[in-house]
């Protein structure tokens, strides 16, 4: 700790008290302990705040965007650090009421460091973000060529269903002039087919399903229309798709593996028989060893007798 440490005098108590010598260098070190620090930083309130601080300059600043506040905290269009728009306060003294809370005060020659009565006019708050900000609110002011301006003709619903018997997504939305999404989106509708997140557009239409065979096990099985459609094997299950191999003729291929051929289930009503005939005997044997209660007359203690 040797030539780590100097000697120093509290500012605020005036003991003394060791401090780093780092610290003394970057001009810490005045005070012995964080009571004494908390002490003088907060003597300013002594020497008042606000118009009583040695620092008032009027009660008028200028924001970095250009703006001009005045202090007033009891107006209601006050932040919390007490200011209001000048802007404002020179437009409500002129129409002789109060903003409205979606009113601003407009600036005609776009300077706002000019609030002069004749250059502020009251304005609508959406009114004047479209105004100033066109680009990011109102594209259609000045992009003419915005997809939300384009109009897209539609053929009629036969014929778009017949594009698309013949034509990909992509080929049909070159011939509109729109996203291959949008055609698809609108394909559906038509339909009324299920979309992807299980909704229909047309509940009143049911799903249509179709009988398939399997390709791996032969068995007759239901599918989905819409997914009927492709050129690969299908399969009833995915033990039959060649993932895991199917042993037929068990009670496990008919389980867990899902399989319903003549083997497996043979297999399971076997097994579900001999389970059934177990049962009852199992219950048939409780029955015999369940001691039976026969009651006798009333003997002088008041007990039944177990026969």
């Amino acid at each position: 700790m040797k030539g780590r440490m100097t000697d120093r005098k509290c500012e605020s108590c005036h003991d003394d008290f060791q401090a780093r010598v780092s610290d003394v260098k970057r001009g810490r070190g005045r005070f012995c302990s964080p009571s004494c620090a908390s002490k003088t930083k907060t003597s300013w309130l002594k020497h008042g705040f606000g118009s009583s601080s040695a620092g008032w300059k009027g009660g008028l600043t200028r924001s970095k965007r250009g703006y001009w506040y005045v202090n007033m905290p009891e107006h209601p269009r006050a932040g919390r650090n007490g200011y209001v728009k000048r802007a404002d306060l020179v437009l409500e003294k002129k129409l002789g009421r109060a903003l409205l809370r979606n009113e601003i005060a407009h600036h005609k020659d776009e300077d706002k460091g000019n609030d002069a009565e004749d250059n502020l006019e009251p304005m609508d708050l959406a009114d004047h973000t479209r105004i100033h900000h066109p680009r990011t609110t109102d594209p259609k002011i000045l992009k003419p060529d915005h997809p939300s301006n384009r109009r897209y003709v539609w053929p009629s619903d036969s014929e778009l269903l017949r594009m698309g018997e013949e034509m990909t997504l992509r080929e049909i939305a070159n011939v509109i002039g729109c996203n291959f999404k949008t055609v698809h989106e609108r394909l559906i509708r038509i339909r009324g087919t299920p979309t992807a997140h299980g909704r229909k557009h047309n509940p009143k239409q049911p799903t249509k399903y179709v009988i398939m065979t399997c390709d791996g096990c032969g068995t007759e099985f239901k599918r989905n229309k819409r997914r009927s459609y492709t050129k690969d094997p299908h399969f009833c299950n995915r033990a039959c798709a060649g993932r895991r191999p199917v042993p037929h003729g068990t009670l496990s291929g008919y389980r867990h593996h899902k399989c319903r051929c003549a083997q497996c289930k043979e297999a399971h009503r076997i097994h579900m028989q001999g389970y059934r005939k177990k049962v009852s005997l199992v219950q048939k044997d409780r029955t015999l060893r369940a001691p039976t209660v026969t009651l006798m007359p009333p003997s002088p203690k008041g007990r039944a007798t177990l026969s």
